[in-house]
């Protein structure tokens, strides 16, 4: 897949092709037995924060790539995952109840364990006993950076990718997730889009020197005192350049800030479905963008400070504030977002201070995903057509009986994700490498196990 139209000598636009009809549905669907399903088993993803189930607790229905499943912490507090309907005669596991070793189904009194195994039938007479004989889905289970990590591919899992907020101090790490109506891969395509935040996102000048949605931070921008919104206001249009790497796509847009200087945000793009932001000077936010099915998705914000410990409570309260039970903001197409047009006289969208809810405007109220063979891509989409192209590239691949992009597996990687106002003459990639050098080391903990099943679907 080439999606790079030839460059014509002269004035003329920098173009990227859509994509094709059987692209667009290889990267849209996620069910088991699928291309682009198998692609994404292949590795962990985060099903959940650890704090939704708690030892004993009542188990949590979930669906993730269209598998109805449920997760549940035994009374030994250990994490299992398992098919959410009884293999005996189809009755939720969700009601059922929580023993050491497993759930207990309500129907007939079954002990299925957190691999999937059946480990009794207290209802059939020992000769009649058949328990080895059950087949059930049960997936292991990693706890790291808060979150429940899952595998849910065939045979043996890999090991979990060797980013250092997976190591650092849990007082130095904040992970928060929300639900999102649309196919996975919108959102993918947004975070790789650094255009968007000139306008979704913008607060106009007036607004935010007058301080009435309270104070503006510079998120992290090193080299200046202007906060970000400032800076996304004085260039809308960035040069975006690309640097393929063996783990994924490193991504870099530059604005002009005056003759002299440049804004640069540097971000990158990880197999499989992973996308990362500068949010901290020391530190970033890593997005797991993960399908609950073809037509909806989680995105799990996981971020680390390494030089700044959270006010969790205080983070949490934020995050708890913007959506409900389910992780749905409360800005929602049925009540329009809460859109104020008044309120466009201060920011752009109309929708408030959060990034997150503009983002769910533009990631629910766009047309079908069918119809991105209809897109029309310019310079500001090199990083979105070249993502999606490694992404085809890596489905075919595991289709065809390859091993997929392993990406980061060295413990302790350090994410490079950073903004920083820089002199003009600053190349970015060699202010990559700088930054790369003198990153802080985080400090490691012993908090990710690996729990629950063995990965099988017997």
């Amino acid at each position: 897949m080439n999606s790079v139209a030839p460059t014509v000598s002269g004035h003329s636009p920098t173009r990227f092709r859509a994509l094709t009809p059987d692209e667009n549905e290889l990267l849209c669907n996620t069910d088991r037995g699928t291309p682009g399903g198998d692609f994404l088993r292949s590795y962990w993803q985060p099903v959940a924060l650890a704090s939704d189930v708690d030892a004993g607790g009542a188990p949590v229905p979930l669906v993730v790539m269209g598998e109805e499943l449920v997760l549940f912490r035994d009374t030994d507090g250990k994490y299992g995952l398992v098919g959410r309907w009884c293999p005996h005669r189809g009755v939720d596991l969700s009601y059922s109840r929580v023993e050491v070793g497993g759930l207990r189904c309500l129907y007939h009194g079954w002990l299925i364990s957190g691999d999937g195994r059946c480990r009794e039938q207290p209802g059939e007479l020992e000769q009649d006993e058949y328990s080895a004989e059950v087949s059930h889905s049960g997936y292991p289970c990693v706890v790291a950076a808060g979150c429940v990590f899952a595998y849910l591919g065939d045979g043996e899992p890999p090991a979990l990718p060797g980013y250092d907020v997976f190591a650092a101090d849990p007082d130095h790490v904040f992970a928060a997730r929300l639900l999102y109506t649309g196919n996975y891969t919108a959102d993918i395509d947004h975070a790789l889009d650094p255009g968007h935040v000139s306008f979704l996102h913008l607060q106009f000048p007036e607004s935010e020197a007058s301080g009435r949605y309270g104070p503006s931070g510079s998120l992290g921008i090193t080299g200046t005192d202007m906060s970000a919104n400032a800076l996304y206001g004085l260039d809308p249009s960035p040069l975006v350049e690309t640097e393929r790497v063996d783990y994924g796509l490193r991504v870099a847009a530059t604005r002009r800030v005056d003759d002299d200087r440049s804004f640069v945000r540097v971000m990158e793009y990880m197999y499989p479905n992973i996308c990362t932001a500068p949010v901290f000077e020391d530190g970033y936010t890593i997005q797991y963008i993960v399908p609950q099915d073809n037509e909806s998705h989680w995105r799990f914000d996981i971020s680390l400070d390494r030089a700044t410990a959270f006010d969790k409570e205080r983070w949490a309260a934020i995050w708890g504030a913007m959506q409900d039970e389910h992780g749905h903001s409360h800005r929602r197409g049925d009540n329009r977002y809460r859109q104020d047009r008044d309120q466009m006289g201060d920011w752009f969208a109309g929708m408030g201070p959060f990034p997150p809810d503009h983002d769910g405007c533009v990631l629910e109220q766009t047309w079908p995903r069918r119809r991105r063979v209809e897109e029309q891509l310019g310079a500001q989409d090199r990083a979105i057509a070249q993502v999606r192209d490694l992404m085809v590239t890596a489905i075919n691949d595991v289709a065809q009986g390859k091993p997929p992009p392993r990406g980061v597996q060295l413990p302790g990687h350090r994410v490079v994700a950073f903004s920083a106002v820089v002199d003009r003459s600053t190349k970015w990639n060699q202010l990559y490498d700088k930054r790369e050098a003198a990153l802080s080391p985080v400090t490691e903990s012993n908090s990710t196990t690996t729990e629950g099943g063995g990965g099988r679907e017997r």
